[in-house]
């Protein structure tokens, strides 16, 4: 009686010379069946575990877009508080230094322009002198040039200054805005008031002030008459350098010499005259001719 093992194993010596070997272990097959059912399980929670990643991904990426969207609705809500405070500011007007208000040009109600000038301020303690003056004078003048400034309402006060600034073109009337400042002041000087400005000007030939009734032209050139040593006159050619209020500025005048202030356009060359003292006014029967 044989006894029968549950593991047996035989070989077979085939007709070609191979050897088949077979082999019948129980607990092989049941170790086999158990690690491909934990491999297929495996492979189950790979797939699930993979698909839940690509759910985070895609979580991720959303939450991703909703942050960017949520930072540009961010960035566009302060740019429109950055403009509301920027259009709060315009409507506070603000001056940059103390002084006094001069003039208000708009009236309330009144619809303004960007840059559009709405209320003129003098600054304190300091004061500046606003003239116009034409392309004969803006030749000569610059910005930083000493001037002396006259008040109407105080003749015997004398004040100095300095061109500050020249405008760049000319207005309507083909003059020039010239804005002096005052280096020095008194108790008395007010916004508002009337005041002469005299330029300082170099110059290389002597001037002389003549009245304007003095002035002749010869030649469409200018020109006064002189009074020689024998009581006659005779032309002389001028150059006319300025105008005044009160006169003309010329160069080409030796000192000393007689002119004639008035009654130009009665004389010619060589007439003997008997001069008159001038005071201002032309006498009609000046001057005395023979």
């Amino acid at each position: 009686m044989q006894s029968e093992h549950p593991n047996t194993a035989s070989s077979h010596l085939g007709t070609d010379g191979g050897v088949v070997t077979s082999l019948r272990c129980d607990h092989v097959v049941s170790v086999t069946r158990t690690v491909r059912g934990t491999n297929r399980l495996s492979k189950i929670e790979c797939l699930l575990g993979l698909g839940r990643l690509k759910d985070i991904t895609r979580s991720k990426t959303h939450l991703r877009n909703r942050y960017r969207a949520a930072q540009s609705q961010v960035k566009s809500a302060q740019a429109q508080l950055d403009l509301a405070k920027n259009q709060s500011d315009y409507s506070n007007l603000k001056s940059d230094s103390a002084g006094v208000v001069t003039k208000i040009d708009i009236e309330a109600g009144q619809v303004i322009s960007a840059g559009q000038p709405v209320i003129r301020i003098a600054r304190e303690g300091e004061y500046e002198v606003h003239i116009r003056v034409g392309e004969q004078a803006v030749k000569n003048l610059q910005p930083g040039q000493s001037v002396i400034v006259s008040l109407w309402a105080d003749k015997e006060a004398s004040l100095h200054g300095e061109i500050r600034d020249i405008a760049p073109a000319a207005d309507d009337n083909r003059t020039w805005l010239i804005k002096v400042s005052l280096l020095n002041s008194n108790a008395g000087l007010k916004a508002g008031m009337t005041a002469k400005v005299l330029f300082k000007t170099e110059n290389s030939h002597q001037l002389t002030w003549l009245p304007a009734t003095a002035l002749f032209q010869q030649e469409k050139q200018p020109a006064v008459w002189i009074v020689t040593t024998d009581q006659r006159v005779k032309l002389q050619r001028i150059k006319l350098e300025r105008y005044l209020e009160n006169g003309i500025l010329v160069s080409g005048l030796d000192k000393g010499l007689q002119i004639v202030a008035a009654g130009v356009n009665r004389l010619h060359p060589g007439q003997a005259i008997q001069p008159i003292a001038y005071t201002g006014k032309a006498h009609h029967d000046m001057p005395n001719t023979q």
